[in-house]
């Protein structure tokens, strides 16, 4: 399981950027629940793991973490969800990640921004 994209570009120039992410599998929110969150490369651990804590009733996302820049609820398979955001907030020399914070998946489900 991976994001269909391993990396994501988006113009310094842009008002507000839409993500729209499109869960394929079958399996409901509750066994293999998606989402996609936003953050700083350096801040991925610490926000994947406070995410895991926060527990599914919060998407899997510490509720007011500042590190997250932005983020989906969580879906299940054949579900879908967007989120809107303000490039203006980001840097283009700072290297962000975006991630699923579902319990064990951001290891391997994870993906480059790049904001130019």
């Amino acid at each position: 399981m991976r994001y269909s994209q391993e990396e994501m570009v988006a113009g310094t120039d842009c008002e507000r950027i839409r993500v729209t992410l499109v869960h394929t599998g079958t399996l409901p929110d509750t066994l293999m629940g998606q989402n996609w969150v936003l953050a700083r490369t350096s801040d991925l651990d610490g926000v994947a793991i406070d995410g895991m804590r926060a527990g599914a009733a919060n998407d899997f996302v510490k509720p007011g973490d500042g590190r997250v820049l932005a983020a989906t609820e969580l879906i299940g398979g054949g579900e879908s969800t967007s989120v809107t955001f303000d490039p203006s907030d980001l840097s283009p020399d700072e290297d962000y990640s975006y991630f699923c914070t579902f319990p064990a998946t951001w290891v391997f489900m994870q993906g480059r921004f790049i904001l130019r």
